[in-house]
């Protein structure tokens, strides 16, 4: 409790604020760093990334440019200074440890970022679930999203279309990414589940059913007005 009443002190706190139900604002992911276990990175849904070095005994608050409602975060032992961010706001990366932050967006058609995914033996290789906003990304009545694979561009890394085999991104709600291993890389959406075994090069359908007809499905609860 000692924790939880340090976070709620930080002074960006009287602004966060989940917009479909002001005041019920709540942490959304807890990402540890890989080399130190009193470091945690966390996203409060929404107004703020915070961090703590010393396993939530005392707390940083948000930084200036950072992401202000991160969805996913990630880290890599390879690079351990390194943080990654899907946010509401865009996609950031941090080589610091927190303390600065990039947009990289460059190659992004939609830029509400839900899900990030690192592959464990790359830190360079990313890929990325995004929609152009809250309804498209988890309302089945609107739902368009997609998934971006990083590559190296004319002008460094940038944003490639991965979506060789996944469903139309009409009717897409965002899927939520995971690296299983090197090059391989599952995603979990309102259509089934789908794998690729070479960076999101190529998708295919594993052989899952879902119970009950998902793909027509709002969350529950979920109101994106």
């Amino acid at each position: 409790m000692d924790a939880l009443r340090g976070l709620s002190a930080l002074p960006s706190a009287s602004e966060w604020s989940f917009p479909p139900r002001p005041h019920t604002h709540h942490v959304r992911w807890i990402q540890p760093a890989p080399d130190d276990s009193e470091r945690l990175y966390v996203a409060v849904e929404a107004g703020a990334l915070v961090r703590t070095f010393d396993g939530g005994e005392t707390w940083r608050d948000r930084t200036y440019a950072g992401p202000s409602d991160a969805h996913t975060l990630a880290t890599h032992p390879d690079d351990p200074g390194r943080v990654y961010a899907a946010a509401g706001d865009g996609y950031f990366e941090s080589d610091d440890r927190g303390d600065s932050w990039d947009l990289q967006e460059w190659g992004l058609d939609r830029t509400y970022c839900w899900s990030a995914a690192v592959d464990p033996a790359d830190p360079e290789t990313v890929l990325l679930a995004a929609a152009h906003c809250p309804r498209a990304a988890h309302d089945a009545d609107a739902a368009n999203s997609a998934v971006y694979r990083r590559v190296d561009g004319d002008r460094g890394s940038e944003w490639a279309s991965a979506m060789d085999g996944l469903p139309e991104s009409d009717g897409l709600l965002a899927p939520s990414l995971a690296a299983v291993g090197s090059g391989d890389f599952l995603a979990v959406h309102n259509h089934g589940i789908h794998r690729s075994t070479d960076s999101g090069r190529t998708w295919r359908a594993l052989p899952v059913e879902w119970p009950g007809d998902l793909r027509d499905r709002r969350p529950a609860g979920l109101d994106v007005s």
